[in-house]
């Protein structure tokens, strides 16, 4: 049976042409699966949900801008590129505590601007610190410095790892 149906009460196939089942007595009902308005609601319901994980997924990449007010209020933890590290190879745990969240003052020499504006580097006596650019008043900011000038950024540190400390400058001085 090329175009053969099968029952959806009783489960028994029987030629395509028939429109009951003849073991049963039942009306043939194509499956939900193969009704038109079914497949619609589907690749509707899939679209969807592709454009809330999208929105879900740009989200988490979005930096937390504060305004300048909020930025102006903000009392900041004064230390060097040299006091983070030392409490980072003291006990990283503590050091995760202590400044994860925390809005800093780094003070240190610059060392690098990346080509695409997206970080820069401050150094320490040691140690270097990798500060992401997030607006385009800090990015402004950063063409007019040069390498070796001594400055303050000013943000807040977002996580640590063993790497080093990840922070969102909120302004350079």
């Amino acid at each position: 049976m090329a175009n053969a149906k099968r029952c959806s009460h009783c489960g028994a196939v029987f030629p395509g042409n028939l429109n009951v089942c003849p073991y049963c007595g039942r009306k043939y009902k194509k499956p939900l699966s193969s009704r038109w308005w079914f497949i619609v609601l589907m690749i509707v319901g899939g679209l969807f949900l592709i454009m809330l994980i999208g929105t879900l997924l740009g989200e988490l990449g979005k930096p937390d801008v504060r305004s300048p007010e909020e930025i102006a209020e903000t009392e900041y933890m004064e230390v060097t590129v040299d006091d983070l590290y030392d409490a980072l190879l003291a006990n990283q745990l503590a050091a995760e505590d202590t400044y994860v969240d925390a809005f800093v003052a780094v003070t240190g020499e610059l060392s690098y601007i990346d080509a695409n504006g997206e970080y820069i580097k401050i150094s320490g006596s040691t140690y270097d610190m990798m500060c992401d650019i997030e607006t385009t008043e800090v990015l402004d900011k950063v063409k007019t410095l040069v390498i070796g000038d001594t400055i303050t950024v000013k943000g807040q540190i977002k996580s640590i790892d063993s790497l080093g400390y990840y922070m969102d400058i909120e302004g350079i001085e």
